[in-house]
């Protein structure tokens, strides 16, 4: 999967975009005005994969594609999801690379939480709250309701998440709607972005948890 990169030259101010390739590292560009070498550094983040396919998303509404920008939202939500609950299951069993066994363990729990909850919400909401509850031991919502008054940015509640991108994903994938406008992708990777911030500050508070435990 190709990703551009977006890149700022620190010496012209040149903007210009580099390729990225999956969860490849990054190769050294040169500035395509003053011809500087410059070396990338992908962000600190729960989920590389989720941090590219952001950057997927915003440029496929950027070249006139709101229908691929919608998917690019969506997997890039579920692949921070997992990848955050992979992580911390790593750590709390001690190992830097699980086992096939190990992740497949993981992965049916992951699959099998959100199938035990018989109630009718969407499959997001029964997950994002599996992972919540994992990482703060507070439901989705209610840590969103917390991480808006913390940080005054406005973030939708899990039906809302659902409503505004994985209905459209959906849409998508099961009934072949593929006729969005560039103003359906823009709120839907608005939404994505979001999402994805309010995992990193899961992330972060249960790092925070477990410094408090070693200090205890």
């Amino acid at each position: 999967m190709k990703v551009p990169i977006p890149v700022t030259c620190s010496v012209c101010g040149c903007n210009f975009s580099a390729t990225g390739y999956g969860e490849r590292r990054l190769s050294p560009v040169f500035c395509p005005t003053c011809r500087v070498p410059i070396v990338l550094f992908d962000p600190l983040s729960i989920s590389l994969i989720a941090e590219r396919l952001l950057l997927r998303s915003r440029a496929e509404v950027d070249g006139g594609d709101p229908t691929i920008s919608i998917i690019c939202s969506a997997v890039a939500v579920e692949a921070a999801l997992t990848q955050v609950l992979v992580k911390w299951k790593k750590i709390e069993h001690n190992v830097v690379k699980p086992t096939a066994t190990q992740r497949d363990k993981w992965e049916k729990e992951y699959k099998n939480a959100a199938r035990r909850d018989k109630s009718r919400r969407s499959g997001f909401e029964k997950s994002a709250d599996l992972v919540s509850k994992y990482l703060t031991n507070k439901m989705f919502d209610d840590f969103v309701s917390g991480y808006v008054k913390k940080s005054g940015v406005i973030v939708l509640e899990a039906s809302q998440v659902h409503k505004e991108l994985f209905d459209k994903r959906n849409r998508i994938m099961h009934w072949g709607d593929v006729d969005f406008e560039k103003d359906d992708a823009l709120s839907a990777l608005k939404v994505a972005c979001d999402a994805v911030s309010v995992l990193k500050a899961m992330d972060r508070e249960r790092c925070e948890a477990m410094e408090r435990s070693f200090r205890d």
